[in-house]
């Protein structure tokens, strides 16, 4: 059973600071993974090299890279050729480890442990499309076999498991689907990118039907209110990266 954040009960006063700081410590370790994991993947180099300077290439040591840490060390820069380090690496350390803490708090153990890797996943496409306006396909399927699983770990009825994954992907995959196709009848190009529509699918599969379609209309308003603010700083852009609303209200659903 889901625990709303915005209930007070017994769990929230228990919190154990033990367990609490074991949580943000590996919390941290994971978004050091996965950001250099996101940043390899815009780069276009392997998914898992070691963390390197952009601009000489030499190896970071690993205290030095994270900036929480880094400031006390290089100051934010290699200490090689006092380049400073991608500052985007914060929205990793500071969201990871805090989602990890809330879904152990609020979650069940099982769901805890899902919905974290979730967010790992969610926070790696925001990360490509926001830099490269790119969703990684095989990320995307990831999201979507998890959510099969998740579904058949979680519920017993099997009718209800295959209506959530069946339905959930379709009318998140549609949506996408025709409106895109509707706006390309009519203005002769493509409204959303091609791995958009992949990612709501994947995200119908572990919200059902009926959350995925308020996914939709959050992601839209939220990339409208978006477009308005570039536009009002005379910053006209040619497209917006939608994965990435899609991520966050996807968490916002979530919780």
């Amino acid at each position: 059973m889901i625990l709303s954040p915005f209930i007070l009960n017994k769990q929230f006063f228990n919190i154990n600071l033990t367990y609490s700081f074991s949580i943000i410590f590996v919390g941290f370790i994971i978004a050091l993974i996965t950001y250099n994991f996101s940043h390899n993947l815009v780069k276009g180099a392997k998914y898992f090299n070691p963390p390197k300077c952009d601009n000489c290439k030499n190896s970071i040591f690993l205290l030095g890279f994270l900036p929480l840490t880094s400031y006390l060390f290089t100051y934010g820069r290699c200490k090689n050729c006092n380049q400073k380090f991608d500052t985007n690496i914060i929205i990793f350390e500071i969201s990871i480890p805090l989602f990890f803490l809330f879904s152990y708090y609020y979650f069940d153990i099982t769901e805890a442990f899902f919905y974290s890797v979730l967010f790992i996943f969610l926070i790696i496409l925001f990360y490509t499309d926001f830099i490269k306006f790119e969703l990684h396909m095989p990320t995307i399927a990831i999201i979507a076999i998890l959510g099969v699983i998740f579904n058949f770990i979680n519920e017993s009825n099997l009718t209800e498991v295959f209506q959530t994954v069946i339905l959930g992907f379709f009318v998140g995959f549609s949506v996408i689907y025709f409106i895109n196709n509707i706006y390309f009848f009519i203005r002769k190009r493509n409204g959303f990118g091609e791995g958009d529509k992949w990612f709501l699918g994947s995200i119908g599969i572990w919200l059902g039907y009926f959350d995925v379609l308020l996914v939709f209309i959050y992601s839209c308003w939220l990339a409208t209110i978006f477009g308005l603010f570039l536009y009002s700083r005379k910053k006209l852009v040619s497209k917006i990266p939608f994965g990435c609303f899609i991520s966050i209200t996807a968490i916002i659903t979530i919780i």
